[in-house]
């Protein structure tokens, strides 16, 4: 049953292999993090947006056909997507299927070419991306890739952001980790 539209919400996907993971669900730091910035919109519901998180195309792609039909159930006015690794491709699959949102940050996502997003459906398109992040690499996104694998083309719409901790900057789990979002001022991309 589709709820009512709400005026603004976050949702969180999690990457391959990690939708048995916490940091994801509410109430994770992560998540109440995001809350705290996003003015207590993160999605807090039983009935939360998960995917199958194999490392296989076909996953992915049923994943965002899933997160279609979940957005459809759960307007929002003012949707953010905040999706890591490969949950990002969901993502970008999913605007193909019609799925608009305001903002969509993407945490260490393999940027590849078969995925590229419908950017007529994303106001906003923040692509976080670290060289410290051994997965998001040529190889992670071969054959498909673009560039290097790490990110887009900088556009009016798209907009990346190097993560910087230390000397090579976080891994690739690092990137959803609260101190990494202040260290880098990556709240802006959420309030």
């Amino acid at each position: 049953m589709t709820q009512p539209p709400v005026d603004k919400m976050v949702v969180v996907v999690h990457g391959t292999f990690a939708s048995k993971a916490l940091w994801w669900r509410w109430p994770s730091p992560f998540t109440q993090y995001l809350d705290s910035l996003s003015g207590g919109t993160v999605y807090k519901g039983t009935d939360f947006f998960t995917w199958r998180a194999r490392d296989y195309d076909k996953d992915r792609r049923a994943g965002a056909k899933d997160l279609a039909a979940w957005v459809q159930m759960h307007p929002a006015r003012d949707l953010t997507i905040v999706a890591h690794s490969h949950g990002g491709n969901v993502v970008m699959i999913a605007t193909r299927h019609g799925v608009k949102m305001n903002r969509l940050i993407l945490l260490g996502t393999p940027i590849r070419t078969d995925y590229t997003p419908d950017l007529r459906n994303v106001d906003v398109l923040h692509n976080v991306y670290s060289f410290g992040d051994l997965t998001q690499t040529p190889t992670g996104t071969a054959p498909h890739c673009r560039g290097e694998g790490r990110t887009l083309g900088d556009s009016a719409k798209v907009i990346n952001h190097l993560a910087q901790n230390g000397f090579i900057g976080p891994g690739h789990t690092e990137l959803h980790d609260v101190n990494v979002w202040t260290a880098n001022h990556f709240d802006q991309l959420v309030s």
